[in-house]
């Protein structure tokens, strides 16, 4: 006769074997998310579409964006030439919070993309899966540097960059206001 021990065991065993072999569970490729953004981010850029960049973006990103619009005026004229190619970080970072009332996941990704004309750093702070607060899914941050300046405008902690919208320097922020 099986004794409820015997049975919880099998069925711990049985259950630590799923993962090995999947059973059809789907796990999503979040580096493949975050290229994909970051070539419809480019692509925007390079046709400067501000709605198509802008469409990239949470809704709470662009609603709490000290100025949306002058972030996409900044990013268009500082970002200069034609894309060659772009590289992923090692970096990623990827955090997720399962809830019972629904998932969240939050990435930060860096890139440099290399255009005919310079060469630039990107971070991005995406929440591709948001049930908890929908309307915080989509891109939250992006800032992009030339890398020379990556010195002066990179923190040491990546949530002191996690500002809404697009990451304009104070410098040019208050350039554009006079």
């Amino acid at each position: 006769m099986w004794s409820w021990r015997k049975l919880a065991g099998i069925l711990a065993c049985c259950l630590s074997l799923l993962p090995i072999h999947g059973c059809g569970v789907y796990i999503p490729d979040w580096d493949k998310h975050a290229d994909k953004r970051l070539e419809a981010v480019l692509q925007a850029i390079q046709e400067e579409n501000r709605e198509g960049l802008k469409a990239q973006f949470s809704p709470r990103a662009v609603e709490e964006a000290e100025n949306f619009d002058a972030g996409m005026d900044y990013l268009f004229s500082m970002f200069q030439g034609t894309v060659q190619s772009w590289k992923g970080s090692s970096g990623r970072t990827i955090m997720e919070s399962i809830e019972p009332k629904g998932r969240s996941v939050l990435m930060k990704s860096w890139y440099t993309v290399v255009t005919d004309q310079n060469t630039y750093k990107f971070l991005m702070i995406d929440y591709p899966l948001e049930t908890l607060e929908p309307d915080r899914e989509g891109l939250y941050t992006l800032r992009v540097m030339r890398e020379e300046d990556e010195e002066t405008q990179r923190t040491r902690y990546w949530t002191d960059m996690m500002l809404p919208g697009i990451y304009q320097p104070e410098q040019e922020a208050s350039d554009d206001s006079l």
